[in-house]
C-alpha cells in the first residue's frame, strides 16, 4: 500500500467496477498521489499538485503562452507579460515566466510528456533559481523516471526553497513511503499538517495515519483518521480506514457506521466488501452479512475476468 500523491492524480487503486449496497455503480477513481498531487495516489500516499489542471488539460493561460510562442516567435518571458499586463512595451518580468514555465511543466507532466515537463522546469530555474515548484517539479519527473537520488535531491531542494510548501512536504512523503522510509515519510507528513491553511488537510491526515500503521504506532494513527473525517468528512479513504480499526477494537457498530459513510462516498469494492462481511457477521447480522458475500463474490468474479481478458 502506497500513499496518496496528487501530483499525478493517479489512483490509489487500480481502476475497479464498484458496487454500492443495492448493486453495480460506475467507478470513480481516486485521485492519488497521488499523490492524487503526488501521488500517489501510487497507491495511497496521494502526491498533490496544481496538476489537477493539468490532468484535464492546459489552462487558457498557459494555452495563451504556447500560441505566443508557436505563432510569435517570442520569447516566453515576453509571452508572459503580456498574458499578464496585456502591455506589448511591458519589460520582461522573469519571476512570471518562471512561473509560466511552471505552470507549462505541470500541464506535460500532467500528460506524462517527461521531456517536455524537464526542459519546461529547467526553464523556469534558469530565470528563477529560487523557484520551488520547479523543483518539486523535477522531483516528480525523476521519481517515475526511477532516478530516486535525484528525486530525492531535488524534493529537498524544493522544501529548502520554500518551508512552507506544503504539497512538495505531501509528495516528498509519497516517494518516501514508496521506499520504506516511513519515520522520515511520518515526519513530513506531521510537519505539513501543521498548516492549517492547507486546502487538503483531511487527506495529510489519511496519509499520516496510513503511515503511523506501518510503524505500528495504531494509537496514534486512528487518532489521526478521526481527525481527517472531522477536517473532511467526505475523505473516503480515512473512513474505511476508520471502519478496519473499530472492527478490529471489536467495536463492530461503530465499523458498520464507518462502513456505511465510504460505500456513500466511494461505492463498494473487494477490500471494503470482505470488511463489510466480517463486520456484519460480527453483528450477528446474517441478512446483511449474506448481502455483502453476494456482492463481494460478484466484484471478484468481475475482476477475474478481467484479469484473464488482459492475459496475453
Amino acid at each position: 500500500m502506497s500513499l496518496h500523491s496528487r501530483e499525478d492524480c493517479m489512483p490509489s487503486r487500480l481502476p475497479r467496477h464498484r458496487t454500492n449496497e443495492h448493486g453495480p455503480v460506475a467507478h470513480h477513481s481516486v485521485a492519488q498521489g497521488t499523490v492524487a498531487h503526488g501521488t500517489v495516489t501510487q497507491g495511497p500516499c496521494q502526491h498533490d499538485s496544481h496538476t489537477r489542471t493539468a490532468a484535464r488539460g492546459i489552462t487558457r493561460r498557459t494555452r495563451a503562452l504556447l500560441l505566443c510562442l508557436g505563432f510569435a516567435g517570442l520569447t516566453l518571458a515576453g509571452c508572459a507579460t503580456r498574458v499578464e499586463t496585456n502591455d506589448p512595451y511591458a519589460p520582461p518580468d522573469d519571476n512570471k515566466a518562471s512561473n509560466a514555465y511552471v505552470e507549462l511543466g505541470e500541464a506535460y507532466l500532467g500528460r506524462n510528456q517527461l521531456q517536455r515537463a524537464d526542459s519546461a522546469f529547467q526553464k523556469a530555474l534558469k530565470l528563477q533559481s529560487s523557484n520551488a515548484e520547479a523543483k518539486a517539479g523535477l522531483a516528480m519527473i525523476y521519481q517515475r523516471q526511477g532516478e530516486n537520488v535525484l528525486a530525492d535531491d531535488y524534493f529537498n531542494q524544493a522544501i529548502s526553497s520554500d518551508p512552507s510548501f506544503t504539497r512538495a512536504r505531501n509528495n516528498y512523503a509519497a516517494f518516501l513511503y514508496s521506499r520504506g522510509e516511513y519515520v522520515e515519510a511520518c515526519r513530513q507528513l506531521e510537519i505539513a499538517a501543521e498548516d492549517l491553511t492547507y486546502d487538503n488537510r483531511g487527506q495529510l491526515y489519511t496519509n499520516l495515519g496510513r503511515c503511523q500503521m506501518q510503524l505500528g504506532k495504531t494509537s496514534e494513527a486512528a487518532k489521526s483518521f478521526e481527525r481527517a473525517v472531522k477536517i473532511n468528512p467526505r475523505e473516503s479513504e480515512a473512513w474505511l480506514a476508520v471502519a478496519r480499526m473499530s472492527h478490529d477494537a471489536g467495536d463492530n457498530d461503530a465499523a458498520q457506521s464507518a462502513l456505511s459513510r465510504y460505500f456513500r462516498l466511494a461505492g463498494t469494492d473487494s477490500d471494503s466488501l470482505a470488511l463489510a462481511v466480517d463486520v456484519a457477521t460480527a453483528r450477528g447480522d446474517s441478512r446483511l452479512a449474506d448481502l455483502y458475500s453476494r456482492q463481494l463474490e460478484q466484484v471478484m468474479t468481475r475482476e477475474s475476468g478481467r484479469a484473464v481478458i488482459r492475459t496475453p
